[in-house]
């Protein structure tokens, strides 16, 4: 199986493969292991995304839609997202 460059993908099922080859004697069964990689690749994405402004804008206009987010967001964000 040739190396695989885990830095460019988001396949769980690609990550347990390489896993298992980099440590075969884990006693891991690869569809355990996708399930762990799927959920800690998740876990990175969300908090990536969260952490975003332009998230933070989304959650303020869905819980204050009366507000003028056209006017403000300028000064919330930096830039105007709406």
């Amino acid at each position: 199986m040739p190396e695989v460059n885990l830095l460019k993908t988001f396949d769980a099922q690609e990550w347990a493969q390489e896993f298992i080859r980099l440590n075969p004697a884990c006693g891991m069964p690869e569809d355990v292991l996708i399930g762990w990689f799927a959920n800690a690749l998740m876990k990175g994405w969300d908090e990536h995304r969260f952490s975003t402004r332009e998230y933070k804008m989304e959650v303020s206009r869905a819980l204050f839609p009366w507000w003028n987010w056209k006017r403000y967001a300028p000064y919330v964000s930096g830039r105007l997202i709406a």
